[in-house]
């Protein structure tokens, strides 16, 4: 299709704000998900914590063996064994590997932000990405 050339620059004054927003969007989001799902793993030992946040699903991809700890809630999930799980988490690598994915987020999401114009609205931004930089968990 032919563009012509205002067009074009009209067209990527309208689309990259939009764009950077989106991506900016997605890395705090996943940032901000990771953060979450650390949560369980910072303090004193729950109930119940997610089996598809990431600390554990980086464990059980060095222990393929810890799904049967899972597997025995497939009919009732108070049949989980969750301090088994909890246990393999807090042991293993699965933490800081999230955390390390929480830093590749914010510094994504950190990149993505420099390009913004230097308003109140980035300062806000940046200081949410700030306070989730923090490495106060675990």
């Amino acid at each position: 299709m032919y563009m012509h050339k205002s067009n074009a620059a009209w067209t990527s004054t309208i689309y990259v704000p939009q764009l950077l927003g989106y991506l900016f969007g997605c890395h705090l989001a996943l940032a901000w998900q990771a953060f979450l799902d650390l949560e369980a793993f910072s303090g004193p030992e729950p109930a119940r914590f997610s089996l598809v946040g990431a600390p554990l699903a980086f464990t059980l991809q060095a222990r393929p063996e810890l799904y049967e700890h899972i597997d025995k809630g497939t009919r009732n999930h108070n049949n989980v064994d969750y301090h088994a799980l909890y246990m393999a988490v807090k042991e293993g690598d699965g933490i800081e590997k999230t955390k390390q994915l929480q830093r590749e987020h914010i510094a994504a999401a950190s990149d993505v932000l420099e390009k913004f114009p230097n308003c109140d609205a980035r300062t806000a931004l940046s200081n949410i990405i700030v306070a989730m930089n923090g490495d106060h968990l675990c």
